[in-house]
């Protein structure tokens, strides 16, 4: 079996799982198109950092064309990685090889030649990630009423849609996810315990407790509602409470700074991820605001030893408990979790089986989300998908709020799904509020036929007056 993992590689998944699939007697490599700040390596590294536009475009394409006359043939599996493909992207600023062919042509050409398609998802890919936000204005208040947002943004509906008709599997890497594709199989994300084993033996500090934090993105991640928190603990503990907030290294430089007695403290949204378990494994409790109602009974989350925290002050309570020596949890709990439910050879062995179902012409037991096809049915259609109102809800609280970062996060997720005259006024509004004339003249200028349009100028006015009046 000679299997492909590509284009991209996302929290070192696909190097795990191919090293993993090697020691079984699988042949495996990575192909990558991006290093990015991580410094991630594939077998084959195209590395297009660097190169945008025509110079980005030209090497693609002999890349892909070349690839899939002398390469492709000797690989029976191409699992896909972050729902990007050889000729089409949205990651790293987007690439299309072969415009002229339309999105997405290499699947149907991967196909033709009898090949399998796997396709894995990990979250902000397939999710609209009003989610999080819609999580995080419920940390901010808790007993917060919101309508819940669309699956899917405008762009993910069609792109999902596109792959779903040509893989033989789609994976998510955990319940949380399995609504926002249309059918989907479970394999939770994997690490790889074996660079890790060193920091578990690394020698002891000098003893002071350290509360670490390591976003990747610092909105997505709630990096706000924690660095608050933190400004008061330190505050309170003075030199006797480290913080470590890492942000921007290579991976294998922050693993480094991960080892120390104290805790870590992962995403305040509604789920948790890879540095959660690295945290784990090294012994550090790992406090979250996992959420279990996004998650289906028997999901390994669920499962996980951690704390979660649904508010500030929880978040507070729950470090200086840990700091005052109140709570504990044993790194042997810890380490049994992850070892049991996320080590990378357990994991790979579900992909070995994955891919042995499918070369097999077998259709692995797949859930599908009726909720995601009603709301594709109604995209295609037309029809507004944010049906019960979520984006006009929350924009106005955001703007009410002065929330510019926010705001403009929910204003990108939303445009398409049904409000964008009020989107867009909103937009206008708190960008020149924010002294960023320039950038809402722009906008309107892009938009000028909706902004010329009686609903567009009615909501401008409404929305003055939110911002004007404070909190809605």
């Amino acid at each position: 079996m000679n299997v492909l993992h590509l284009p991209i590689i996302i929290a070192n998944n696909a190097p795990v799982i191919s090293k993993y699939l090697n020691r079984m007697g699988v042949r495996s490599q990575v192909l990558s198109y991006f290093r990015s700040w991580l410094d991630y390596a594939g077998d084959i590294n195209l590395d297009l950092d660097g190169l945008d536009g025509e110079r980005r475009r030209q090497k693609l394409a002999a890349f892909v064309d070349y690839f899939l006359k002398h390469d492709a043939p000797k690989y029976d599996v191409f699992h896909f990685h972050f729902f990007d493909s050889l000729a089409t992207g949205t990651s790293f600023g987007g690439w299309s090889s072969h415009p002229e062919r339309g999105p997405y042509w290499d699947l149907a050409a991967l196909k033709e030649m009898g090949k399998k398609i796997v396709v894995s998802s990990f979250g902000s890919d397939v999710r609209n990630n009003s989610k999080i936000i819609y999580y995080q204005l419920r940390y901010e208040e808790p007993g917060l009423e919101l309508p819940y947002p669309p699956l899917g943004t405008r762009t993910q509906y069609p792109k999902v849609w596109k792959f779903a008709q040509y893989a033989d599997a789609l994976v998510c890497g955990d319940t949380e996810l399995e609504p926002h594709v249309p059918y989907s199989v479970m394999i939770p994300i994997p690490i790889d315990l074996e660079p890790l084993q060193g920091l578990r033996t690394a020698p002891a500090e000098d003893g002071r407790f350290s509360i670490l934090h390591a976003p990747s993105n610092n909105l997505l991640k709630g990096s706000r509602y924690v660095t608050r928190v933190l400004e008061r603990i330190k505050a309170r503990y003075g030199e006797g409470v480290e913080l470590r907030l890492i942000h921007g290294l290579p991976a294998q430089e922050a693993l480094k700074k991960y080892p120390g007695r104290g805790v870590a403290i992962d995403q305040i949204n509604m789920t948790l991820g890879l540095f959660a378990l690295e945290a784990m494994y090294l012994g550090r409790p790992v406090i979250c605001s996992l959420r279990a109602e996004e998650f289906r009974s028997g999901d390994p989350k669920l499962a996980a030893p951690v704390v979660r925290v649904a508010s500030e002050p929880e978040l507070r309570r729950v470090i200086e408990e840990f700091i005052e020596g109140q709570r504990s949890i044993s790194p042997q709990e810890l380490e049994d979790y992850v070892v049991a439910h996320h080590a990378a050879d357990k994991v790979a062995a579900r992909y070995k089986e994955l891919y042995e179902r499918v070369l097999a012409g077998e259709a692995p037991a797949a859930r599908v989300s009726q909720r995601w096809c009603r709301q594709f049915d109604r995209l295609i259609k037309g029809a507004r998908v944010d049906e019960a109102g979520y984006y006009p809800r929350v924009t106005d609280l955001l703007l009410a709020r002065r929330d510019g970062d926010a705001l403009v996060h929910e204003v990108q997720q939303g445009l398409g799904l049904g409000h964008d005259a009020e989107l867009l006024a909103k937009l206008v509004l708190i960008l020149g509020a924010a002294g960023q004339r320039a950038a809402a003249e722009n906008l309107v200028r892009q938009n000028d036929q909706v902004a010329a349009s009686p609903p567009y100028r009615q909501h401008f006015e409404r929305a003055k007056g939110i911002l004007e009046a404070g909190r809605a």
